[in-house]
């Protein structure tokens, strides 16, 4: 029977870097869920103040009160990628349609054989709610 003496030691060096690179995916994915949760929820917010009558403004406003706590994260992942649309292509009679489109741009830096390699993906956040009556 042959010594395997350093096996294991050899083993754990093999998989302690795969199990830490599946552990900081897992942590970033959870943090691009979040930031995904949280920009939904403003554009729900915006969308309800603009169905109500809200201005741009206001409008504008609900937005990043909504979104404060993304924006002044220490885990932002990722940015705003150009202006916050209002769409009313109805019209704003009362029970058309309403559309808050927030752009919001994430990015991945993956290791890759000594380099990092960074992948930015577009995920806009949207939410339409019909115009309510005055």
């Amino acid at each position: 029977m042959k010594k395997e003496k350093g096996q294991s030691m050899v083993e754990m060096a093999v998989m302690i870097p795969l199990l830490f690179m599946l552990l900081v995916g897992i942590f970033e994915v959870g943090i691009v869920f979040h930031n995904h949760l949280v920009l939904n929820q403003a554009a729900r917010e915006g969308a309800r103040c603009a169905s109500l009558g809200g201005s741009d403004q206001e409008v504008g406003d609900k937005i990043y009160e909504a979104a404060d706590a993304l924006i002044n994260s220490f885990f932002l992942k990722g940015q705003l990628d150009g202006p916050i649309t209002v769409s009313t292509p109805q019209g704003t009679n009362p029970g058309n349609p309403v559309t808050i489109t927030i752009p919001y741009k994430i990015y991945f830096a993956l290791p890759l054989m000594g380099e990092a390699t960074l992948i930015e993906a577009g995920v806009p956040a949207a939410y339409t709610m019909a115009i309510q009556d005055q």
